[in-house]
């Protein structure tokens, strides 16, 4: 069942993400009431984001080039800024890839994007927090982190933004040496040697 409401599409999906949502908040004011530690990964990200840069960078299913449903959410609330990159190394976990960051000369290949409205971006920014399984519930494990990092435009230019790292384990996994996962699933779909 999906329902229309404003400019806003109500489906299964979304309501799920809803209910999630209505959880951290109960979880966020619980904790703020018990001073618990937990209080900062319920609460102070979504707080503090109206002062953060209003960027993302992307580099897996919420890139144009993936076409994944996911990229219509992004493409509705956030601003296409150009191609860039970011400093860490990409894995292939199979079905998706995982993003670790990295010192040195090793980069990820990706696409900027800031808000269209900035007072959306906290909410947009929860729901892909909820699609990237970054508030999992007490049962799952957080399959993402988000953190802002320094990334690098086409003109070299160093902006910060937000990226999901994963919060995994990536031993025996095979790396992305190109940092590029358009590339890679592109050369291995129709190359299976690689």
């Amino acid at each position: 069942m999906i329902v229309k409401t404003g400019r806003l599409i109500i489906s299964p999906c979304s309501m799920l993400l809803s209910r999630k949502r209505v959880r951290r908040k109960e979880r966020c004011h619980n904790a703020q009431l018990s001073g618990s530690e937990k209080y900062y990964k319920y609460c102070y990200s979504y707080k503090n984001m109206k002062q953060e840069p209003h960027h993302i960078f992307v580099y897996g299913s919420l890139r144009s080039g993936f076409h994944h449903p996911a990229y219509e959410y992004i493409s509705r609330y956030f601003l296409f800024e150009g191609n860039a990159k970011i400093k860490g190394v990409l894995f292939d976990m199979g079905t998706y890839p995982a993003a670790m960051p990295a010192t040195g000369e090793h980069y990820i290949i990706g696409e900027l994007y800031s808000i269209k409205k900035a007072e959306e971006f906290s909410w947009a920014m929860g729901q892909l927090d909820d699609y990237e399984g970054v508030d999992a519930e007490e049962e799952e494990s957080v399959l993402f982190k988000r953190e802002l990092a320094n990334v690098y435009t086409g003109e070299n230019k160093n902006i910060k933004a937000w990226v999901y790292w994963y919060n995994g384990d990536t031993t025996g996994k095979p790396v992305i040496a190109s940092g590029d996962v358009l590339d890679y699933f592109y050369k291995k779909n129709n190359n299976p040697a690689v």
